[in-house]
């Protein structure tokens, strides 16, 4: 038989019930808690996935403007030597010119 009840104390099957009932409680909140964390880091974690692509873009296409730029500079170049070559003979031309006229008609 139970032993007789004192007034104001609860039995321990009460009192591990009511403990019990405390740490679910507990576990629940910490529980719910990591979830909102959890899902404030993946939603942290898509932003800073999304700024990547961004700055991946942008550096694919600083290198595709770089790359043209390089064409571009490699046929200015040509253009400016071929120019130079045809300054340059036409200098010659000149000067050749200039030797083979008679002394009165040079400038």
């Amino acid at each position: 038989m139970a032993p007789p009840k004192i007034v104001g104390q609860v039995s321990k099957q009460t009192e591990r019930t009511r403990r019990h009932r405390e740490k679910q409680k507990r576990e629940q909140f910490e529980l719910e808690e990591l979830r909102r964390r959890c899902a404030q880091v993946e939603k942290e974690l898509e932003e800073k996935r999304k700024e990547a692509e961004l700055w991946k873009r942008r550096f694919e296409d600083a290198e595709k403007e770089f790359e043209e730029m390089k064409v571009y500079s490699e046929k200015l170049r040509i253009v400016n030597n071929q120019m130079n070559q045809y300054f340059t003979s036409l200098g010659i031309k000149y000067l050749q010119q200039e030797r083979n006229k008679p002394e009165e008609q040079k400038s």
